[in-house]
């Protein structure tokens, strides 16, 4: 028989596999890009039309539906790509996107640098205008996280990627750095309900956003 000493190891493995998955270390996924590109409404930018993204033994294959600015007082903040399962694209409604069942994937690529408060003030408010003040208060704690991922300011050319994965996980990149996953399909409905809902942060952006796969003109 062991030691008593060395009785502690399973567990101590088990609590570090738990931590791993908490701190959503365990959690990367795999990106592969299509070659196939098009141009962002800033000339000099350009995105894969496609892409796979793997996560373990699933994979999904994810279609750029189209790209548009995100603008403040005239000032281009961040260029917005959108990604979709291909069996999600339109002639479905744009806040159908944003369901659980959807796997997706929007790319900020920033323009110009944001402080840290306003980027948190900015999605803050966001989750307020889509789900109410008092519709966010079962969510405080999940929004709270999300927010503490911003931290610090967003330079000019640095990005924030959010990935929706059914079944299901909320993966945050910013500047390339994976944060915690989360998982509460509802508040990550919510988040992408911000540029996709009835009542967006910007109209021109969810139509840009749609301008690959819609008939209708973007301007």
């Amino acid at each position: 028989m062991f030691p008593t000493r060395f009785a502690c190891v399973p567990r101590a493995l088990a609590a570090l596999s738990l931590l791993l998955l908490m701190t959503g270390f365990a959690s990367a996924i795999s990106i592969e890009k299509g070659t196939e590109t098009f141009t962002g409404k800033i000339d000099e930018l350009s995105f894969p039309r496609s892409m796979t993204v793997r996560d373990g033994s699933y994979e999904w294959e994810l279609s750029a539906t189209g790209s548009g600015l995100r603008t403040k007082f005239r000032f281009k903040v961040y260029e917005a790509v959108l990604y979709v399962a291909p069996s999600s694209l339109p002639p479905a409604a744009a806040a159908e996107i944003a369901r659980p069942a959807v796997a997706k994937r929007i790319e900020m690529h920033f323009r110009r640098g944001v402080d840290a408060d306003k980027m948190t003030g900015a999605f803050r408010d966001g989750f307020e205008k889509v789900l109410g003040e008092e519709g966010m208060e079962p969510f405080e704690s999940g929004i709270e996280q999300f927010l503490s991922f911003f931290d610090a300011k967003i330079e000019k050319e640095e990005t924030i990627v959010l990935t929706w994965l059914p079944g299901g996980k909320l993966i945050t990149e910013v500047r390339g750095v994976t944060k915690p996953v989360m998982t509460d399909a509802k508040l990550s409905e919510a988040l992408f309900l911000i540029w996709l809902g009835d009542d967006p942060v910007s109209g021109d952006l969810r139509r840009d956003l749609l301008r690959l796969v819609s008939a209708e003109p973007s301007g």
